[in-house]
């Protein structure tokens, strides 16, 4: 196969550097170098498929945390906060909250 359809990713990614080693160099390229070419996008896919991981892991960690946290305001637990229930939450949030405490509830 030429070096530039296997650059355009037409060659096997998963043939071994050994193998590759002990065939000579094909269009000028050397197979070694080749087989390096091939593997970085792996690479690079596996790295950031680990980060994609992760990160679906924090949120999902994240809108659990919130949805406890909302579950205080889902009164009839439909898994929905509906307007009533908002206001609800706000008016006690006034009446019983001085605004200094309102504000170290927001920064929070």
């Amino acid at each position: 196969m030429c070096c530039s359809l296997a650059r355009q990713g037409h060659a096997s990614a998963h043939v071994p550097a050994c193998i590759l080693a002990e065939i000579p160099a094909v269009c000028g390229v050397p197979c070694l170098q080749l087989a390096h070419e091939l593997h970085a996008p792996l690479r690079l896919e596996k790295h950031l498929d680990g980060i994609l991981k992760r990160l679906e892991k924090e949120l999902d960690e994240a809108e659990a945390e919130l949805g406890e946290k909302l579950h205080v305001l889902d009164l009839d637990n439909d898994g929905l906060i509906t307007p009533q229930e908002l206001q609800d939450a706000l008016r006690f949030l006034k009446s019983n909250l001085d605004e200094e405490d309102l504000m170290a509830l927001l920064e929070r």
